[in-house]
């Protein structure tokens, strides 16, 4: 029991990043494109890749494919054509929940568009533009 109890505590700890790999919720098409990558130790590729069919996927739900990641979730979830600004959410393609015309319903799909461009912003932005050998783009399989 005790030995039992030490592998739980170990795996719970330090977490076997294959399984979690295997095992993590992640879309079948970012699992497919990152696994080799990932399971060859090259985190910043498997990211790279994700990243890269994040954009893929707003570019053909949207039709727009001229424009820089970070514009293209203004324009797609926030309905804005500038970086900066205020939401336009009549003018939103990508919509995450019915209720744009709340409070609530505003944050959210201002919070997930965040996030978006928060993925171009910090992982495929770096990783596009710096070797992999670069400390900026060191990653942990966590």
């Amino acid at each position: 029991m005790a030995m039992l109890y030490e592998a739980v505590a170990c795996e719970t700890i330090h977490p076997e990043p294959l399984l979690l790999f295997d095992y993590f919720p992640i879309h079948s098409r970012i699992r497919e494109l990152a696994r080799d990558h990932f399971k060859n130790g090259k985190y910043v590729a498997a990211v790279f890749e994700a990243a890269k069919a994040l954009n893929e996927l707003i570019q053909q739900r949207t039709g727009i494919d001229s424009c820089s990641e970070v514009r293209l979730v203004n324009k797609s979830m926030l309905g804005m054509d500038q970086d900066y600004g205020k939401p336009d959410f009549s003018q939103v393609m990508i919509q995450f929940n019915d209720f744009v015309n709340d409070v609530t319903g505003k944050n959210e799909q201002e919070g997930l568009a965040l996030i978006c461009k928060g993925i171009f912003k910090a992982f495929r932005n770096p990783k596009g533009h710096k070797p992999e050998d670069n400390e900026l783009v060191q990653l942990e399989p966590y």
